[in-house]
């Protein structure tokens, strides 16, 4: 039977294992990281759910109002577009932007949403209800610029 000190010395190499690396590797630096900044937002292309609503157009011009109503109706839509499941759906969202910021020459604006849609054909249809779904309240920051739009998750509430 091996001694306490045999398990712990075989614990300890097994948690340094992912430190040291495998057998010819190299290490990786880490003293000269490159910094990034949160400040500058990377243009990425918004993943938009299919459904019957559209994504909307970007504000041609951006102002507090205008980015407000532009982020409202793009979480918003998205929103129902992942609740929506066919004809027969009765979704109801409800969407809030908090606040609406301006840095430079960028908006950013959080807007945290809810909603559910119950699956309900007409009581003369052959078609059955679906089930309940949910969608729990969440937040995301919305990134605007002339050129691009972006948006992050901020988790939910």
């Amino acid at each position: 039977m091996p001694s306490r000190l045999a398990i712990l010395a075989l614990v300890g190499l097994l948690c340094l294992a992912g430190c040291t690396g495998a057998p010819g590797t190299q290490p990786t630096d880490t003293t000269h990281s490159t910094p990034t900044t949160a400040a500058t937002p990377t243009a990425e292309p918004i993943t938009f759910p299919e459904g019957p609503k559209s994504k909307p157009e970007r504000p041609d011009e951006l102002s507090n109002t205008s980015v407000r109503q532009y982020v409202y109706e793009m979480e918003s839509r998205a929103v129902y577009n992942s609740l929506w499941r066919g004809n027969y759906s009765q979704v109801t969202v409800r969407c809030e932007v908090e606040e609406v910021t301006q840095h430079d020459d960028r908006y950013e604006a959080v807007v945290v949403c809810t909603g559910f849609n119950n699956v309900r054909p007409p009581e003369n249809s052959t078609a059955t209800p679906g089930p309940h779904y949910d969608y729990f309240t969440q937040a995301f920051r919305y990134y605007v610029t002339d050129e691009m739009t972006r948006k992050t998750f901020l988790g939910e509430r």
